[in-house]
């Protein structure tokens, strides 16, 4: 993708971004977006509850029990008190996949090597999607976000999971190149949103519209509306980008400032 590429329909924009990019290579990117705490499941222990037993009954890895008592701070992790709260990191709870479903396909659109079939179609996690050169699919995750993947894309379900005795699901996916719509779910405070991976860094929102772009130049993103937390894999700061901006994440890594997108051409007086 050039540089007036309209793919994402702002081309002004992406050039300002190049620049900035390459004025400030020397920006960080972050591991985990900036304002974000660890997503928690907060239970109200009962008489007889243990590390242990809780352990057994909502951990991954029984055995990490004693992060439990790292989290919660507690002094004597044999002692526990009726009706305490206690928060459990989700990730170390137990998770059961849920299929995405295929909501809309028009034109080329393989999965596994065979044609992507539209109409509430089943995809696992772990499913690769290659659209052609004319091929649209629209999917569903399990958290109700929609994603427009366009012509000549490929993107991957890395994550499509339910946190088992809890609301909270995981969704996420990798788009290995070319360009998709972001329709995010909203994510309660203190629960995982949905991410979004490229080969150059990681874009994580809680309920939100972007788009994003992935080539060998870069990842490129718009943000529609909400805040998109940008994360490159360079072991430097990233950005929040708010309604209205984009940023580039150039292939080593590095996240560019976001700046502004140009207004909406005005199509006052255009027949359609």
């Amino acid at each position: 993708m050039t540089a007036d590429d309209p793919a994402l329909g702002r081309p002004a924009a992406f050039a300002l971004m190049a620049a900035a990019v390459a004025a400030l290579l020397g920006m960080p990117a972050l591991a985990q977006p900036a304002g974000e705490t660890e997503p928690m499941h907060v239970i109200r222990t009962e008489p007889g509850d243990t590390l242990i037993g809780l352990g057994r009954r909502l951990l991954r890895d029984p055995s990490r029990w004693p992060e439990l008592a790292r989290v919660n701070r507690l002094r004597d992790p044999d002692l526990i008190a009726t009706g305490a709260e206690l928060r459990i990191p989700l990730r170390l709870m137990h998770t059961d996949p849920v299929d995405a479903t295929v909501v809309g396909v028009v034109g080329e659109a393989r999965s596994a090597g065979a044609a992507l079939a539209p109409g509430g179609a089943p995809l696992p996690e772990g499913t690769e999607i290659r659209t052609g050169a004319d091929g649209h699919v629209t999917l569903r995750l399990v958290d109700g976000t929609l994603l427009r993947l366009r012509p000549g894309s490929q993107l991957r379900l890395e994550e499509s999971r339910r946190v088992r005795d809890t609301t909270s699901v995981r969704t996420g996916v990798k788009l290995d190149r070319g360009r998709v719509e972001v329709d995010a779910a909203p994510a309660p405070r203190g629960l995982p949103g949905f991410r979004i991976g490229t080969p150059q860094g990681v874009l994580g929102v809680r309920g939100t519209e972007f788009r994003v772009a992935a080539q060998d130049d870069g990842t490129r993103g718009e943000v529609l509306g909400g805040v998109v937390a940008v994360d490159g894999r360079a072991g430097t700061p990233g950005q929040r980008v708010g309604a209205g901006f984009g940023t580039v994440v150039d292939p080593s890594g590095i996240v560019a400032p976001p700046v502004p997108l140009p207004a909406a051409p005005d199509t006052t007086g255009v027949l359609t």
